[in-house]
């Protein structure tokens, strides 16, 4: 297999290592030589170039698809694509695939995201998290492993889910389950609130409910679910950590993509 990895955090550079240790011909400056290019995670915040932290010039996603496509390179793998992302690779008939969608990426990426996500817990806070009150917004992925690993560590934890399925689920697992229409009326209640919808529940009508003492930690993708600004000026910590598996467990995470990338070039033969 001959491989380009472009972008990144130091998930793609450990990335890198592991692949090339599992004998793919891996690059990191891409010779459009019957390569697949894989991109970062996120694929890209400006939906205009690739997400790296290095200061190296910009990768430009259009022109890197331009050339993908002059030299028949027709395969790229990234993850959290934004749409303007898979609508240019389909101009350059470019088959995008995107790691965050496949279930066995995207769960197991919650693990470090969680336990990232209960660190700057403990070192923000002046409490313990043992018998402290707990409320996680949304019920997907990464909400699920994170209220769990609450629950272990003895927090008494409530859960904020929009269907009947999920909020079954939250009763059996002895966990309080909080609706969406009755938010407001709990905020006081609670010590520590994490969020992982990236949608705006926690607008600035929504902050002045808040016990002032409440550690807000926001997970969710770009752009999130808090009004950061607000909750400064209310005088409420509010944390906004996107991309944690990147920056806690970066390898870790590095093998999770390795692996689930090894398995999708084996399928597809």
């Amino acid at each position: 297999m001959r491989l380009a990895i472009l972008g990144g955090d130091k998930r793609q550079h450990i990335l890198y290592n592991l692949l090339k240790n599992e004998g793919c011909t891996v690059a990191k400056i891409p010779s459009y030589n019957n390569e697949i290019v894989i991109g970062p995670i996120p694929c890209s915040k400006d939906g205009v170039t690739l997400f790296q932290i290095t200061p190296d010039p910009p990768i430009v996603i259009e022109e890197l698809f331009s050339k993908m496509k002059e030299n028949g390179c027709k395969l790229f793998i990234a993850g959290a694509i934004k749409e303007n992302v898979r609508e240019m690779a389909a101009m350059n008939s470019i088959e995008a695939i995107d790691l965050m969608d496949l279930d066995e990426v995207a769960i197991m990426n919650a693990v470090p995201t969680a336990e990232g996500a209960i660190a700057a817990a403990m070192e923000n806070s002046d409490i313990t998290l043992l018998g402290s009150r707990c409320l996680v917004l949304g019920y997907g992925r990464c909400g699920k492993i994170l209220a769990h690993m609450l629950k272990g560590i003895g927090a008494i934890v409530s859960v904020e889910a929009r269907n009947a399925v999920d909020e079954a689920f939250i009763k059996c697992l002895g966990l309080d389950f909080v609706a969406l229409d009755m938010l407001k009326t709990r905020l006081k209640e609670f010590d520590f609130i994490f969020n992982t919808v990236p949608i705006m529940l926690l607008d600035r009508s929504t902050l002045q409910y808040l016990n002032p003492d409440c550690l807000v930690i926001d997970i969710a993708s770009a752009p999130g679910g808090a009004d950061f600004i607000a909750a400064k000026e209310m005088g409420i910590l509010a944390l906004n950590l996107p991309g944690l598996p990147g920056k806690v467990a970066p390898k870790s995470a590095a093998i999770i993509l390795k692996d689930a990338i090894i398995k999708l070039l084996i399928q597809r033969g």
